[in-house]
């Protein structure tokens, strides 16, 4: 091979080795990335149970302190854009 090919050869070897340490570390990067998704889902699941495991009276409080947040917050909005901010 002459020296120009040789070189390239030798380009291209070092360019594929760097590509292919680059996706071995994507691919770790990856897996400890799932398992830190696993275990963030772990516990909203752990947080959606006890919110939602509750009896109809629960139900009633949440909904009722939902609405009242809703309507004070539009209230406060609406006063805001009618009197303008002071």
């Amino acid at each position: 091979m002459p020296n120009n090919e040789k070189l390239e050869h030798d380009f291209m070897k070092l360019e594929l080795e760097r590509f292919a340490q680059s996706f071995e570390m994507l691919l770790e990067h990856s897996k400890e990335r799932g398992v830190k998704v696993d275990q963030m889902v772990a516990k909203v699941d752990e947080m959606y149970k006890v919110f939602n495991n509750g009896t109809f009276l629960v139900s009633v409080v949440k909904w009722f302190f939902g609405l009242l947040l809703a309507l004070g917050g539009g209230y406060i909005m609406f006063k805001d854009i009618i009197h303008g901010q002071n």
